[in-house]
């Protein structure tokens, strides 16, 4: 796992900034998984994974555990982990497509 801040000026920046209108963004940075993405890309090379097409979209997780992600990687609760805010939906990872809904979940909008 590796921490990247994205920079102000690269296309990736501007397209999730674009993304946040109501709220403010300091900084963009990306948690990345090495053999995750080459999974990822492998299954995008043969466009369909499991029988299933792939489409691609952006999300956003909100957490104030940033750190112990890049530490100790992303542990999903309800699976030997301490689940932190509930299970409604189910175990597993929670994700939107709207930054504002995400910043809520990273206690104080610091991380998400």
């Amino acid at each position: 796992m590796s921490l990247h801040r994205i920079t102000a000026n690269s296309a990736e920046y501007l397209r999730i900034n674009s993304a946040c209108t109501s709220i403010t963004v300091r900084g963009i940075f990306r948690v990345d998984n090495a053999n995750l993405k080459a999974e990822y890309d492998r299954a995008l090379t043969n466009e369909k994974f499991n029988g299933t097409y792939i489409q691609s979209i952006t999300t956003f997780h909100g957490t104030p555990a940033v750190d112990s992600i890049v530490r100790e990687g992303f542990r999903v609760g309800g699976f030997g982990v301490p689940i932190r805010n509930g299970a409604r939906h189910g175990k597993g990872v929670y994700s939107t497509t709207m930054p504002p809904l995400a910043a809520r979940f990273a206690r104080g909008g610091d991380a998400c």
